[in-house]
């Protein structure tokens, strides 16, 4: 919700990406990754707020994440990433 609220009222781009990472952590802490689309997914917006806020290099890290986890990802592989490279110039 902090993701997607505006900040006048409540939004919090860095309290979200805190939230989906303890999310993340507590999923790969109990072994729930493997052909798991919620954990991908949770992946794919904290790399989304990464992004926004500037931190590219934590953002790219998300994204190999991603893709060495699920390397057929479609969306991620053909889409994000690769716009995501065009964008920050990152290899």
């Amino acid at each position: 919700m902090y993701h997607y609220l505006p900040g006048v009222l409540g939004g919090d781009k860095e309290k979200a990406a805190s939230f989906y990472r303890r999310a993340i952590q507590k999923m790969e802490d109990e072994n729930l990754t493997e052909n798991n689309w919620l954990y991908l997914n949770q992946l794919v917006v904290l790399a989304q707020i990464q992004t926004g806020l500037g931190n590219a290099g934590e953002a790219g890290d998300t994204y190999r994440k991603i893709l060495q986890t699920e390397p057929d990802y479609l969306w991620v592989r053909d889409e994000l990433y690769p716009e995501f490279l065009k964008q920050t110039g990152s290899r």
